[in-house]
């Protein structure tokens, strides 16, 4: 994959240290929306997000719209 690197993934646990490889460019489109995080496969919490994308060895998740996406964006860290 060019441009590949590699993420760590952006789940609710703390703990999760599992990394992700994707491309640049397609890392930096998905976070161009500060409700939408990547994920390992079975690490999304249906309590707060959906599912938008699924790929082989991640997925996209988008917070719930409310509280949930007014946290992602106000934490979001690239303002």
């Amino acid at each position: 994959m060019s441009g590949e690197f590699f993420v760590v993934c952006e789940c609710g646990d703390a703990r999760c240290a599992e990394q992700i490889a994707l491309s640049r460019q397609a890392y930096e489109r998905m976070r161009a929306n500060p409700a939408q995080f990547i994920v390992r496969p079975g690490h999304q919490a249906a309590a707060v997000e959906d599912v938008v994308i699924t790929e082989a060895e991640y997925m996209v998740v988008e917070k719930h719209a409310g509280k949930p996406a007014r946290l992602a964006q106000e934490t979001d860290p690239r303002g």
